[in-house]
């Protein structure tokens, strides 16, 4: 399954970590919310990506593709996309 994913605070991290640990991938996008609370999100679940040894791929300047251990992307971009300085 895949979770399509807004959060408005940070308080709905949990939700996303339940999603990850059920293995399922998260597309979350940190539009509309203040940058240090998009940060601080981000920092949040990479880590939790990597304990789990999943992986975080950025779409966009403020989409991501978070993905289980058990998920390949095929033909993800092996460099961040241009961002124009937008990228947390």
């Amino acid at each position: 399954q895949v979770v399509l994913f807004s959060p408005k605070t940070f308080d709905e991290a949990g939700e996303i970590v339940n999603h990850i640990t059920a293995n399922h991938s998260v597309v979350m996008t940190l539009e509309g919310i203040p940058t240090e609370t998009a940060r601080r999100l981000l920092d949040f679940i990479s880590g939790i990506a990597f304990a789990l040894q999943g992986k975080i791929t950025p779409v966009s300047a403020k989409t991501y593709f978070v993905t289980p251990q058990n998920v390949d992307i095929i033909g993800a971009q092996s460099e961040a996309p241009e961002s124009d300085g937008q990228y947390f």
